[in-house]
């Protein structure tokens, strides 16, 4: 994913919850089975994901996919956060 291509914008739990339609004990069932990434820590007592990771995530579930695809997606889309930081850091440093 390019990073123009999505907002910086952090959901809140409560917020991505409604959007994915779960509860509160269903989202840590899906993070522990890998179907939702790891929050970000906004401060000591605060968490929210990325408002793109959830809505690709809403995306996926819409097209029918299947968990094993999901969990995929949910990796790369971890990974690609260390991989845009470091697209951001190129840009600043030149």
């Amino acid at each position: 994913m390019k990073s123009e291509t999505y907002s910086a914008r952090i959901m809140r739990p409560s917020e991505y919850r409604r959007q994915l339609g779960i509860t509160k004990s269903a989202e840590y069932r899906a993070r522990h089975d890998g179907l939702l990434p790891p929050p970000i820590l906004l401060g000591p007592r605060s968490i929210g994901l990325p408002a793109h990771e959830i809505d690709i995530i809403t995306t996926a579930r819409i097209a029918g996919t299947k968990d094993d695809d999901l969990r995929d997606i949910v990796s790369r889309l971890v990974a690609a956060r260390r991989v845009d930081v470091n697209v951001m850091l190129e840009v600043i440093e030149a």
